[in-house]
């Protein structure tokens, strides 16, 4: 897609650069839709969280409380009030939290009903109103999902609890002392009793020990992540001279090795970070476990990173590695659990995972190691295993690349050879390369001196036709007839006749004379016609087409100068009007010299 022509137009580049406008708009575009989709509508799917409901109380105030929230729970945009029994104590409601099975739970604390209508017929100025409810919620399993779903949930429901209950139980207690013409006096020492009757108490299982650790793992990671990744590329990159010649487990070695160290290093120096910071770490072993979840990450993404280095082309690299950092990052920062069906696929990402080992260590949210450390491993041994292939594919492609531009025939991915040697070519940069080795590799077989670069393929005509020809290109100023292309020529024409008449030297014991006595009448034809034609150059350089018929011709330079003069016209290729008029030109038959050439003084006897 980025391909240009080496001398690309206008046109080009700005049909280029919208090619590639479109194509990046097209991108973001599906990246921030796949990003905002995630949390679009998250309302409307509150219900697949859970939240436990237990009426330890079994009285009026759970009785209440349970008609109510099964009334609520029809009600669309709210997250599912799940409602069981069985549960003797408070103590089984929290494991049940603590485990994972429900993100928090709402209990009727027992006994709450006998405690206010105790208050209430012997009122009692120290009655608690919060001991009749208990919030339950895990603040470390996520806290981006806890506080802002779950406990602000349980906080409206119970305050339309309320907004009901209190208002019945006022009108409960007005109604009884009008019935039993009893004195509400007495509730003045416990304004509470009829004022507030119930409220709530909360019970976070494992709170955050420090603020940092809300940023440290979420944000954070994200900068783990992207280290990762440049660190691969680091690694890869700096290593790539030592393994072109390396076998595969050589070059997996010279890879691994290194990156290993700056992974361990990272991890170390991050684990280190927080401690400085405030995180408190209980014991040797938690410290380790933070180390061990932060270098399983970093090695899940260098692993995915290095194998696609070998694999695909490395312009895609970029595409692929920011498409893997957005969906970790909304499986992040968004709950699975609000996201559309589609979104399922977040739980196998190794971010999300890697923050869940680290929230389980340090703030000891529920355990889910079970899960957590195979993902993590999968995607760590999966490109790990497959590497050795990638690497060896590449080193095939590299070395039949080498091999074909040796051999005159360069494949690549772009760019296929058919079997008669012709070529189809793409429009990438290896071929328009093939494409140049084969015109120099074409001139270097026409001629095999040292202007070979300079040489022009001869036809197989007659022999005095090739000599005129050879005079020609000499006169043209592309080649040199008397030393370098001469020698080439000879070469070739020697070559023909010992393909037509391989029969006579096959037969023949004796060397033929009149070959060589052939080589040295060419020879000294050719070297005849190339310095008329040299010396006619500079004759007719003499003639301005402006000069005037009665002005007399310049002299002729002296024998040095013209010698410069010959060099310069060798190197400069004349236009085509002037090539004609030197073909008319008659040829001399004795050998020229420039002093006496252009004794004529006017263009007329010149010419």
């Amino acid at each position: 897609m980025l391909d240009i022509p080496d001398n690309p137009t206008t046109r080009q580049v700005v049909f280029k650069l919208l090619k590639v406008l479109v194509v990046m708009t097209v991108s973001y575009f599906a990246l921030m839709a796949l990003y905002f989709a995630a949390e679009y509508n998250t309302s409307s799917r509150l219900k697949n969280i859970d939240v436990l409901v237990v009426d330890l109380d079994r009285s009026i105030i759970g009785s209440y409380f349970l008609n109510f929230t099964q009334e609520q729970n029809k009600a669309p945009e709210r997250v599912n009030w799940s409602i069981q029994s069985g549960y003797a104590d408070v103590q089984s409601v929290v494991n049940d939290v603590e485990n994972g099975n429900y993100w928090g739970a709402i209990i009727v604390q027992a006994n709450a009903s006998k405690t206010l209508n105790t208050a209430l017929s012997t009122p009692l100025h120290d009655y608690d109103p919060t001991k009749a409810f208990l919030f339950v919620y895990d603040g470390g399993r996520d806290p981006l999902t806890v506080k802002p779903h779950v406990v602000a949930g349980m906080y409206n429901h119970f305050i339309q609890f309320t907004s009901r209950f209190n208002l019945a139980w006022v009108f409960l207690v007005l109604t009884y002392a009008g019935d039993n013409v009893a004195s509400l006096q007495p509730l003045a020492d416990a304004p509470q009793v009829l004022g507030l009757p119930v409220a709530f108490e909360e019970l976070d299982v494992h709170p955050p020990a420090t603020p940092i650790i809300a940023s440290a793992t979420t944000v954070a990671y994200i900068w783990i992540f992207l280290v990762a990744g440049g660190s691969t590329y680091l690694v890869a990159h700096t290593v790539q001279p030592l393994t072109r010649e390396a076998s595969v487990r050589k070059t997996m070695t010279l890879l691994l090795v290194p990156l290993l160290v700056f992974l361990f290093s990272l991890s170390m120096v991050y684990s280190v970070v927080l401690r400085i910071f405030g995180v408190p770490f209980t014991s040797a072993g938690q410290f380790a476990t933070l180390f061990l979840g932060m270098f399983l990450l970093q090695a899940a993404v260098a692993s995915l990173v290095l194998f696609l280095v070998f694999l695909i082309p490395v312009m895609l690299i970029p595409a692929i590695t920011i498409t893997f950092v957005v969906m970790n990052v909304i499986a992040v920062f968004h709950p699975v659990e609000l996201m559309p069906p589609f979104y399922r696929w977040a739980y196998a990402m190794p971010f999300l995972n890697a923050v869940q080992l680290a929230r389980y260590v340090l703030n000891g949210s529920y355990n889910r190691l079970g899960y957590n450390l195979p993902i993590l491993f999968a995607w760590i041994v999966v490109p790990i295993v497959l590497l050795p292939m990638a690497i060896s594919r590449q080193k095939r492609l590299l070395m039949e690349v080498v091999a074909s531009a040796k051999g005159g025939q360069l494949r690549c991915r772009y760019c296929s050879s058919s079997g008669d040697g012709g070529d189809e070519r793409g429009g990438s940069g290896c071929c328009r390369e093939k494409e140049k080795m084969d015109r120099d590799r074409k001139r270097q077989d026409d001629c095999e001196c040292d202007y070979g670069t300079q040489a022009v393929d001869f036809k197989r005509r007659d022999r005095s036709s090739e000599i005129e020809d050879l005079s020609q290109y000499a006169m043209n100023g592309e080649g040199d007839a008397t030393e370098g292309c001469y020698c080439c020529y000879r070469r070739r024409n020697r070559r023909g006749r010992d393909q037509s008449d391989g029969m006579n030297h096959l037969n023949s014991t004796d060397e033929d004379p009149s070959i060589e006595d052939d080589d040295l009448e060419d020879e000294a034809m050719i070297k005849n016609n190339a310095e008329v034609m040299i010396a006619a150059q500079q004759i007719r350089s003499l003639h301005r087409p402006g000069m005037l018929e009665s002005e007399a011709a310049p002299s002729a330079p002296p024998e040095p100068q013209a010698l410069e003069a010959s060099r310069y016209h060798q190197h400069r290729r004349p236009s085509e009007e002037y090539q004609r008029s030197l073909i008319e030109m008659p040829q001399l038959t004795r050998h020229p010299y420039a002093s006496e050439l252009v004794n004529a003084q006017t263009p007329d006897e010149v010419k």
